[in-house]
Formats: structure tokens, sequence, C-alpha cells
């Protein structure tokens, strides 16, 4: 690949908006990036939420079932609340 003399480099003429400009462009990208900023931290929040909300529904299935109507029994220790019919639900 060919490389670019410095005497060429040195005399591009690169463009160079004006200072209000320069601040308006500035400034329309910070709103932009607190824009994506509020979106982002929106997902990362909804993200926890439905992390917390899937680990409470396994929990519910695993330990009480599909049925909402199933009848519950204390159980001493760490274990808490199971099912009361003590079988296994089709």
């Amino acid at each position: 690949m060919p490389r670019a003399e410095w005497d060429f480099i040195g005399n591009v003429v690169v463009p160079i908006p004006p200072k209000t400009e320069q601040m308006r462009i500035a400034a329309f990208l910070d709103q932009k990036a607190a824009a994506l900023d509020t979106l982002v931290a929106n997902k990362d929040r909804l993200i926890g939420v439905l992390g917390k909300k899937r680990r409470v529904l396994i929990t519910q299935v695993v330990t009480k079932g599909l049925d909402e109507a199933t009848a519950m029994r204390n159980v001493e220790g760490r274990i808490g609340r199971i099912p009361a019919t003590g079988r296994l639900r089709d």
C-alpha cells in the first residue's frame, strides 16, 4: 500500500466548522447520548425485574406445580411449604 508523503499531508485542507456550529453539534450529540443512556438504564432495570419474575415463577412451578389451586402444607426446616398431596401431578 503506498504511503502519503508528508508534504502532501501537510497541505491537505481540513474544513473546520465555526465554533458556534461545533458547540451546536456537541450539544446535539450530548442530548442523543443522554437519551441512549436512559434507554439502556431502563432496559437494564427491566431485565432485572424480568429475571426476578422468572426465578419466582420457576420456584413456584417446581414447588407447587402448574396448578395454582394446589393445597399447600408447612414442613419444618428450610423447605417451607410443599403440596399437601405429596404426589406428582400430570
